[in-house]
């Protein structure tokens, strides 16, 4: 079947990752493999990038753009897809669109340079992919890959009008806190104490 060439084809990237290849169900019954982000991803999260919608560009980034221009693409590209260090971490959510494979969620860890023990998390989910639980489950992947990583604390950060992110994050079961100030909302995730879980089907 079509859909098991896509699901071996992301699993073969991931061989030497922690953690590996987690497959789901999107709410809306779609198949989904989340893993880190390999080399190869470049023209995928390049194509998800581009087509992104002007909200979830201003929800993502803070900024008015109807489209994201061709040389940002490139360079936001060239960041996510950067291997993976004690520092960054990024992952992606791909799905299997006509029989070819696609990334249509990026997700990231960035550890703290100043406190070894905390990172901040960001993602992005393509506008028809939205609303189907995969960003919960892209967190609960990064939680589980922060805790491997000995992170106590996680922080997100989004717009107040960014609703979608508190009921993410309150859908993994993680202790948080969340402050709103000057129409920005900062997230803080309490990794202490929370027990090992994966990224399995969310919703």
């Amino acid at each position: 079947m079509i859909v098991n060439v896509c699901l071996q084809s992301a699993q073969s990237h991931s061989a030497a990752a922690l953690p590996a290849t987690t497959l789901f169900h999107s709410t809306r019954g779609d198949l989904i493999a989340t893993r880190p982000v390999a080399p190869s991803d470049a023209g995928m999260i390049a194509t998800l990038l581009a087509g992104l919608s002007a909200q979830a560009l201003f929800l993502r980034y803070w900024m008015p753009m109807p489209r994201m221009a061709p040389e940002t693409v490139a360079r936001e590209t060239a960041r996510l897809g950067q291997p993976q260090s004690t520092q960054q971490f990024t992952v992606v959510a791909l799905a299997c669109v006509g029989g070819v494979e696609r990334v249509i969620a990026v997700a990231e860890l960035a550890r703290d340079a100043s406190s070894p023990a905390i990172a901040e998390i960001a993602l992005v989910v393509a506008d028809a992919y939205q609303r189907a639980g995969i960003g919960s489950a892209l967190c609960a992947y990064l939680v589980a890959a922060a805790r491997r990583q000995g992170l106590s604390t996680l922080h997100a950060m989004a717009l107040v009008e960014n609703v979608a992110v508190r009921r993410m994050v309150a859908r993994i079961g993680v202790p948080y806190k969340a402050e709103t100030r000057q129409g920005m909302t900062t997230i803080q995730l309490d990794l202490r104490n929370v027990a090992e879980r994966g990224a399995g089907v969310m919703g």
